[in-house]
């Protein structure tokens, strides 16, 4: 299972500062083809403007010091305790000159 930031374009490691536009893009993928990736909600709020759609997550204006957490999870059709996951936690803190996300994969 693999989470990376598809927008903007820029390599996301394991932890490390990144840059959040107005908008930034993470895709999640997971190896095998039978199996359906959704994010899921951990610790977040519908007025943080973000959008899931399938494997997207979609974050707009995110809030600041405030952390965000979404698991991707391959729903492979096995018992759902046992689905892979993979965890997605950012705090976004504000930086005048641009906005830094730390995002931990």
């Amino acid at each position: 299972m693999k989470i990376q930031q598809i927008f903007p374009t820029q390599q996301t490691t394991t932890t490390e500062e990144v840059l959040v536009l107005p908008e930034t893009t993470f895709k999640c993928t997971y190896e095998s083809k039978e199996a359906n990736v959704a994010w899921r909600c951990i610790n977040c709020h519908p007025d943080d403007y973000q959008i899931v759609e399938h494997a997207l997550l979609i974050i707009r204006r995110p809030p600041f010091d405030k952390r965000i957490e979404y698991a991707c999870v391959a729903q492979t059709g096995r018992i759902a305790a046992n689905n892979p996951r993979k965890l997605l936690r950012m705090v976004v803190v504000w930086n005048p000159s641009s906005c830094l996300c730390s995002v931990e994969l």
